[in-house]
């Protein structure tokens, strides 16, 4: 196989966990190349179509705290807690020096209503996220009733509001100014090692044709999770028909090349899903938030949550902790009335993120209507014929649909489920409509065991020489996480690994 160049840094993939390490690493004074498995049109993973919210706590001692309460009983290790809080501290700065650089320069993403100069940094909270999907006097904090949320949770974007790409084009033009050799259509196939197991290079499939490209000091790994490799999530997620929100490249190629290599895993169970509809022949879904009218029943047609309570990045409140949303397969019931209230999905305009929305540019219609001749929504005339065009228990829908239009016309709070009167109305107006959840992950939250160097490890905890990760190939969350934690992980282990490779 043909040895095509050297180089001292290798970074894989171009998220913001990728343009971080590569940045940093060159700041170091390596050489560096970027492989980027897909072309320019689909570059970016996840990163790109996020929300672009960034975690930057300015408390180092809260945030460490607050990431231990979070992690729930699926501790981590102090050390890796420590270097997470002290790294994300410093995001904003850190953004703050490529924002002088790219001033003026960064390109808009088409369609978006924002008119600065793509630098231009701000807060706004989760509470103001709630609000824009209607929900009324919402928590300004997502995780408010969890130790150290106020280390800083607000939500750090460009612009005054969320996507449009805003922070994944300030940082590709950053690295665009950088002269770093960036190369689209590299897939990554295998690392290269030496006898004693140290990683020294990696091979490439450009255009079909396989070659080396070898590392001098280490190759960092930022190809992103597996919510778009069904195989990995079966095993892994026990979720057997997952779709994918985000970037369809990102089907765990870099965990299971760390893993030929003897990288241990940590917590490959975690994930974040959404609420969300398969949107067949697209390979992504999309996000939807239902209201009043509507309500959620597993395959026997009885309700089994209380469909008010917020998705909190793949989380809520169920049973009194904080569990998978929705973690089994569920339905989506509503009626003509709610139908006709508005689309199922906040507009594009309002609200660019996700794969359908920012790459592939599908606008939902207003009313619902071409969804459900597309197929992507189930009509039916009676409450039984839905249930069994969507194959769930007919008799079991039946009964839940009189006895939850019975509770929604009293006015009283749901005495089973605790979903509040004011959040209900019955659903009695033919035609009826369906969807089955798509078990739709926005990424995957665990993959390759890191240690606080970003250095991938191995089962006995020991650094695999020249190994590096950061992102969420090797996520720092073991349970929840919050609005801009994911992009915060990424930028400050990106930089932790392209520091530390660019220096071994």
């Amino acid at each position: 196989m043909a040895h095509e160049a050297t180089f001292d840094v290798v970074v894989v993939g171009m998220g913001g966990a990728g343009i971080a390490a590569a940045l940093t690493a060159q700041e170091a004074g390596a050489n560096v190349v970027v492989l980027e498995k897909t072309s320019p049109d689909h570059a970016g993973g996840n990163s790109r179509v996020s929300g672009q919210v960034w975690f930057s706590p300015h408390d180092v001692d809260l945030a460490q705290r607050h990431l231990h309460a979070m992690s729930w009983q699926f501790s981590i290790a102090d050390e890796l807690a420590a270097a997470w809080a002290r790294e994300t501290s410093r995001n904003t700065q850190w953004l703050k020096g490529l924002a002088e650089q790219a001033r003026g320069r960064v390109p808009r993403d088409t369609g978006d209503p924002y008119t600065g100069d793509g630098t231009d940094f701000a807060q706004i909270s989760w509470g103001d996220t709630l609000r824009l999907q209607g929900v009324q006097n919402p928590p300004e904090d997502e995780y408010d009733e969890v130790e150290g949320h106020d280390c800083g949770s607000d939500y750090n974007v460009i612009g005054g509001s969320m996507g449009f790409s805003r922070l994944w084009l300030m940082l590709k033009t950053c690295l665009d100014d950088s002269g770093i050799d960036v190369r689209y259509n590299n897939e990554v196939l295998r690392l290269v090692a030496d006898p004693d197991g140290a990683i020294t290079g990696v091979v490439v499939s450009d255009g079909g044709a396989e070659h080396v490209l070898m590392a001098r000091r280490g190759v960092v790994l930022a190809t992103g999770g597996f919510a778009a490799n069904p195989e990995m999530a079966r095993n892994y997620l026990r979720l057997p028909n997952v779709t994918p929100w985000g970037n369809p490249a990102c089907t765990g190629d870099g965990i299971r090349m760390a893993q030929k290599v003897g990288a241990d895993l940590s917590h490959p169970y975690n994930y974040m899903a959404m609420p969300g509809i398969a949107m067949p022949p697209y390979g992504t879904g999309q996000d939807t938030m239902p209201g009043a009218r509507f309500i959620n029943v597993g395959a026997d047609g009885r309700r089994l949550v209380d469909e008010s309570v917020p998705n909190r990045h793949g989380k809520s409140i169920q049973r009194g902790m904080f569990d998978f949303d929705p973690g089994v397969p569920m339905w989506t019931i509503f009626d003509e009335e709610a139908r006709l209230a508005g689309p199922l999905v906040i507009p594009r305009a309002f609200f660019a993120v996700g794969w359908i929305r920012q790459i592939e540019g599908y606008e939902w219609s207003l009313d619902n209507s071409a969804e459900i001749e597309r197929g992507w929504i189930t009509r039916a005339d009676s409450i039984a014929e839905l249930a069994d065009k969507l194959n769930i228990d007919p008799k079991g829908l039946e009964a839940e649909i009189e006895q939850y239009n019975a509770l929604a016309e009293s006015g009283s709070d749901d005495p089973v489920f605790g979903r509040p009167a004011h959040t209900m109305r019955p659903i009695a107006r033919p035609p009826f409509y369906g969807y089955e959840w798509a078990q739709l992950l926005m990424t995957t939250l665990g993959g390759i065991r890191k240690d606080e160097h970003a250095r991938a490890v191995d089962p006995f905890g020991a650094p695999i020489p020249g190994l590096y990760c950061a992102g969420d190939v090797s996520s720092s969350y073991s349970w929840c996480l919050s609005g801009g934690m994911g992009l915060g992980d990424a930028l400050a282990f990106g930089r932790i690994a392209g520091g530390n490779a660019a220096s071994r």
